[in-house]
């Protein structure tokens, strides 16, 4: 058993946000993606006498637009028993699964809460979420907020078919200085990927068919098997930098997060 920092696991890859720049590509409306609790369990099953997670978080996309989203916290705490698992949410659907409370506190799992914008429309939408989320506090939900705004970055340039990698051709500073984090491996169609931008790449490929050529290279990655070796198993998590990390910036650029609820992709 290979026991790793985190790993990251998308129920859905449709949100109803819009993010400039979101590492997982997430803003660009992907429609119709739920994962289904049998495929879901599948991939559980494949992995969960590989690796123990010592963190795991259900996400997307926005989780709450997944109607299973209560099975699937009872599906995840049942394979992975020991690991702090968080539903990572923008919260402003929370309507949608108005009783996640009780199943947040039988699988004892953490419902972390994303802060995405400084914006008064933003904060005037939040506002009455976050008197729900109060409330189940008080019943016994552990919170999480986070604030997604004061450290965001840009991951690529560019939207939609006019993406661009940053190619900045150091691979070890953009390793260093990794903007979406160095521990965000992620369980997508079964295998597990260094990061989102390069689990979720092929869904802006598939999306945008005539993306720059100078995606190529970062499309060739290969992601783990479940039936790979024990050696290739730490090779992978100890592996560090590696030539795709180019994709992203040497240098992090910081940008100011507007609100994500304005839609500016189509």
């Amino acid at each position: 058993m290979r026991r790793i920092p985190n790993l990251d696991v998308h129920i859905t890859h449709d949100c109803n946000f819009q993010c400039e720049s979101c590492a997982h590509f997430m803003q660009h409306k992907f429609r119709g993606t739920h994962i289904s609790l049998d495929v879901m369990e599948s991939w559980y099953k494949d992995w969960y006498q590989r690796i123990e997670p010592k963190n795991l978080g259900l996400l997307g996309g926005e989780p709450f637009l997944h109607p299973n989203l209560p099975e699937m916290c009872h599906l995840t705490r049942k394979y992975f028993p020991n690991s702090k698992i968080e539903v990572v949410t923008n919260l402003t659907l929370i309507h949608l699964h108005p009783e996640l409370w009780k199943d947040l506190i039988e699988s004892n799992i953490e419902l972390s809460i994303s802060i995405h914008s400084r914006d008064p429309e933003y904060v005037k939408v939040m506002n009455p979420k976050l008197k729900i989320v109060k409330e189940w506090k008080k019943k016994g939900v552990r919170i999480q907020l986070e604030d997604s705004v004061k450290e965001w970055n840009m991951v690529y340039r560019g939207h939609g078919k006019d993406i661009m990698p940053f190619e900045d051709l150091d691979p070890k500073e953009s390793w260093n200085r990794c903007p979406t984090g160095q521990i965000c491996f992620q369980l997508h169609e079964g295998h597990i990927w260094k990061c989102a931008p390069l689990a979720f790449l092929p869904l802006m490929k598939k999306k945008y068919p005539d993306i720059s050529e100078k995606w190529d290279p970062y499309l060739t990655y290969k992601p783990l098997k479940s039936d790979c070796s024990d050696d290739a198993l730490d090779e992978f998590f100890n592996r560090g930098c590696e030539v795709f990390c180019s994709m992203c910036p040497a240098l992090p650029e910081p940008i100011h997060k507007q609100n994500p609820l304005i839609n500016r992709i189509r």
